[in-house]
């Protein structure tokens, strides 16, 4: 059975372009401090687990984000392999968005450049998947990453194909994206970002617009990897 799909319905009435971003797109969170289909707080941890949740028996079962495959800055290729046992951040972004994507950007750089003030800089790796994979090519995720400032050693750029890349965001990672000519841009899309924990379970949904939720970002790595 498909897992429950936890994106939000994007109604084009009123949107404007990539400057989609209301918070009601995150992943589906509760009061509850317990459980129900699409948050868990365990016992003993600091962070909820996101996403639907089955049952095995006496086990619980938290999703996963999905193994992917796709091209980095480098015209490698990237498996989720270069994730594995680590900790990290995805976006959705493209090149040429003129309204969220600088900003999302800007706030990542200066959320890098605290995790290295703080030791974690490697140990907690940046991921930005390019929803326009059609004009980013890998060459142009590179210099766009190099202009941005965003340091390669710890955050890697992805493209792919569109259908796959559009999949990768509602269904793996529960992140709104549709496409219109009538929008600014051509696309709407998320200002969330997705915190990943070390065995592929979704920890957190952030704005990345928003200083404070950042800053909440920040804290919330430094207590997963402590």
């Amino acid at each position: 059975m498909r897992l429950v799909r936890l994106i939000l319905i994007i109604s084009t009435i009123g949107a404007v372009g990539c400057e989609f971003s209301d918070q009601n797109d995150s992943l589906i969170t509760v009061n509850d401090s317990e459980t129900d289909k699409n948050r868990y707080v365990k016992s003993g941890e600091h962070l909820p687990f996101y996403g639907p949740i089955t049952r095995n028996g006496i086990d619980t079962l938290f999703y996963q984000v999905p193994k992917f495959s796709l091209i980095d800055q480098d015209s490698m290729d990237l498996g989720y392999s270069r994730f594995n046992e680590k900790i990290f951040i995805v976006d959705f972004f493209f090149t040429t968005c003129s309204t969220i994507c600088p900003i999302i950007t800007s706030e990542l750089v200066k959320l890098q450049s605290a995790l290295y003030e703080k030791g974690l800089g490697e140990e907690i790796q940046l991921l930005s998947i390019t929803i326009d994979p059609e004009t980013d090519s890998p060459h142009v995720l590179k210099s766009y990453a190099l202009n941005k400032g965003c340091n390669l050693n710890s955050w890697t750029l992805a493209t792919g194909e569109i259908d796959y890349i559009d999949e990768l965001s509602k269904e793996g990672f529960f992140l709104a994206v549709d496409r219109d000519v009538a929008y600014q841009d051509g696309i709407i899309h998320s200002s969330q970002v997705i915190l990943v924990d070390e065995n592929r379970h979704v920890r957190g949904s952030y704005d990345a617009i928003d200083e404070i939720e950042m800053k909440r970002l920040l804290q919330d790595l430094i207590t997963l990897s402590e």
